[in-house]
């Protein structure tokens, strides 16, 4: 099933409601949400929704979308189809650690783990600025045993991060000729050594991250593998 079916099949009352609380929860702004902010906020939702229903998707590429439950919030990531049958073929992890599990390993131990486990990770790709039409044509991958409020719940994840530069095909297409404009100012500047970059922004001088804190990363980066495994075991059923 293709994005905007999934949407065409969705209450979009509650589907906009659902974008709106990843909306006010990414704001980290004095925003003051009141009652009518947050009924503005929903309506501006709901009429997104139903200008996506209106476009003719356009299939680019032979990509899908699974969830990703990490965090409070459910996101959503996009793969090539290529790599997840890769994927699917060689990434067979060996333990899932827990938390407590890994805080007992050295750093070097866990550098060791975390190589090992993304060695066949797939590459998952950025979409908040594809054109629409392109997103509306890409395969929704969920677990059979998804839950009514989970697909909602992945469904606004997807919503919220297309419509982040704004509601409106004029908005979005404006984003986009900004952000391209952007990277070609960025390939056409001048070089920088980063080493004299660091120096002159005083970044030597500040004191080096604890040990704990690297080992901390590597942990997390360890446990948001394992979840994303764990995720394509339950879509693909590769148990």
């Amino acid at each position: 099933m293709i994005l905007q079916e999934a949407l065409r099949q969705a209450d979009v009352q509650k589907l906009a409601a659902a974008t709106y609380e990843y909306h006010r929860a990414a704001d980290s702004g004095p925003t003051v949400y009141d009652e009518k902010r947050c009924h503005g906020v929903t309506k501006a939702y709901s009429d997104f929704i139903q200008r996506l229903l209106t476009l003719s998707p356009k299939k680019e590429d032979e990509q899908c979308l699974l969830p990703d439950n990490d965090g409070p919030f459910m996101t959503a990531a996009l793969y090539l189809y290529s790599d997840v049958r890769a994927a699917l073929a060689q990434w067979q992890l060996e333990k899932c650690y827990t938390k407590a599990e890994l805080q007992h390993f050295s750093t070097a131990e866990l550098k060791a783990i975390h190589q090992t486990q993304q060695q066949h990770q797939p590459d998952s790709y950025a979409y908040t600025f594809e054109p629409w039409e392109n997103m509306l044509a890409v395969d929704i991958c969920w677990p059979y045993d998804f839950s009514e409020d989970e697909k909602l719940q992945f469904l606004a994840a997807v919503l919220y991060e297309i419509s982040f530069c704004g509601v409106t095909l004029e908005e979005h297409r404006r984003a986009l000729a900004e952000m391209e404009d952007e990277w070609q100012a960025v390939k056409d500047a001048q070089t920088y050594p980063f080493d004299e970059f660091r120096r002159e922004m005083g970044w030597d001088a500040l004191p080096k991250r604890a040990i704990t804190e690297k080992c901390e990363d590597i942990i997390n980066s360890i446990l948001a593998i394992q979840q994303t495994y764990k995720m394509f075991q339950r879509v693909f059923t590769i148990l």
